[in-house]
């Protein structure tokens, strides 16, 4: 590092001299040396009983290979025993094919060894077989699995486990088994992820039978709303006769978020909750029965415990039978009824899921049924007793729904003056006077209905032609 003290009216044109350019400061010349912070070792101890001073020990030490990837990892445990677990990657099994990719940090073997009392035996040993050139007949142009094989511990002679047959956009849609047999795993939500795997079944066989899964559930990925389609998808794939000797599983899902269902080949369905922040919180049967619930907790501190605060919604009872029509009815649930460790969010929401679940089966089952009245109709002198005439004007609950039609022919006089044209029954009329702007058709009519139930029609636009037998249609609500 040195100080720039001499300045020169001349050009710096970047060629070397001796002087230097024409700005002060300092020039640095420096290296900077960069390092990765491995873990090399671990030590855990077990103290009996907590708080004392005994204690079993077990010890963990890696050591890494010249790309910073563990190659040997090896524990020590109270007993003295030790084991050991050896990875060789792409650079130690010669694929170059990876190595040019530069995917170096898959594992391609994996040996693992034991030793107690002084001998040692390996355990086992398993490899990932990737392409070693491209396009490949299982993998086409991805770098992808082909086949997991096992060794013999005895003769050291390898078995496949698995091997990967075909794949489609980088997905695998077919593998088999060790025992030779086929499985299909068919993809869903726009290819990303799998909906159903079927056992027993080659993928190119079962083409026709998968396209309505697939579909549902590219819908249910834009709308979870359609997710009872999907379910009953897969509900008739598993009946198809076609597929009846295969195993069949299927999975939907709130993407992004996690499984919604599960269906393993007994057929018996799984239902997986998620809370307010999009943990699972329980599993579930198709009987909302809790199979699984989890819970969180944080800190050392004792949990807070969250109430939810009192929520409700009124319903309209959908069951009422005869002349009569469904009430208001309002299910409510108390504050302190549901209470979570996660947040004040997550109870309300417990309490918002009684009313989505309860309030209207209770709304039905307690609700009034409020009787509908029929209310007469008397025409005016004006208006006579008209070549066609309909009065359907009823009261429920204290809301009066007019319905009149009648024939306007030979009724000359000027509607847009108002006409009396007639008189509802007392049990539908007005407590106090009512204005009803009615639209009929391109006409718009102003009704006046006094507390005695005398109507008056005045037209304020379009026109009426006496000669006509169409009906005028009068029908609008109005409370008593």
């Amino acid at each position: 590092m040195e100080p720039v003290t001499k300045f020169t009216t001349g050009v710096f044109d970047g060629v070397q001299n001796n002087t230097y350019p024409p700005f002060g400061g300092l020039i640095h010349t420096y290296s900077i040396n960069l390092y990765k912070s491995l873990l090399e070792s671990t030590i855990t101890k077990e103290y009996f009983p907590p708080g004392s001073n005994n204690y079993l020990e077990t010890k963990t030490f890696t050591t890494y290979n010249n790309k910073y990837l563990p190659s040997i990892q090896k524990t020590t445990y109270p007993n003295k025993s030790i084991t050991e677990t050896t990875y060789n990657y792409a650079q130690e099994k010669g694929n170059q094919l990876l190595i040019n990719k530069n995917m170096l940090e898959i594992p391609l073997e994996t040996i693992n060894t034991k030793t107690v009392n002084g001998i040692t035996k390996m355990i086992s040993k398993t490899e990932t077989v990737y392409p070693t050139v491209l396009p490949d007949s299982q993998t086409g142009n991805f770098v992808l699995p082909k086949s997991i094989a096992s060794y013999d511990l005895v003769s050291n002679n390898s078995s496949t486990e698995i091997n990967m047959d075909k794949y489609e956009s980088g997905n695998l849609v077919q593998y088999t088994t060790k025992s030779g047999i086929p499985v299909s795993v068919i993809w869903g939500y726009n290819n990303t992820l799998p909906i159903a795997r079927i056992e027993g079944a080659k993928y190119n066989d079962i083409g026709m039978y998968i396209i309505d899964i697939i579909s549902k559930s590219n819908e249910d990925a834009v709308n979870p709303a359609k997710e009872s389609s999907l379910l009953r998808a897969f509900d008739d794939l598993r009946k198809n006769s076609n597929l009846a000797n295969y195993q069949i599983t299927t999975y939907s899902y709130d993407p992004h978020i996690g499984a919604t269902s599960i269906t393993p080949p007994s057929g018996i369905r799984e239902y997986y909750k998620y809370d307010t922040t999009n943990r699972l919180e329980k599993i579930v049967d198709t009987n909302n029965n809790v199979l699984k619930e989890i819970k969180y907790r944080y800190g050392k501190n004792m949990p807070l415990t969250y109430a939810n605060s009192e929520k409700s919604q009124t319903f309209t009872r959908t069951t009422c039978t005869g002349n009569s029509v469904g009430g208001s009815y309002t299910y409510t649930v108390p504050s302190g009824t549901y209470t979570s460790d996660a947040s004040q969010l997550a109870a309300d929401q417990k309490a918002l899921d009684d009313i989505n679940v309860n309030g209207q089966i209770i709304a039905n089952q307690n609700g009034p049924c409020m009787p509908t009245v029929s209310c007469s109709f008397t025409f005016s002198s004006t208006i006579g007793n008209p070549q066609y005439s309909y009065n359907g004007t009823t009261i429920t609950n204290d809301t009066v729904k007019f319905y009149l039609s009648f024939s306007p022919l030979g009724i000359w006089q000027n509607w847009s003056g108002g006409i009396d044209i007639g008189k509802v029954g007392l049990a539908c009329a007005p407590s106090a006077d009512r204005v009803i702007l009615h639209s009929e058709g391109s006409r718009q009519w102003k009704i006046y209905i006094d507390t005695t139930g005398n109507c008056k029609a005045t037209l304020t636009s379009g026109t009426v032609d006496s000669s006509s037998q169409s009906p005028l249609n009068f029908n609008f609500q109005y409370q008593k």
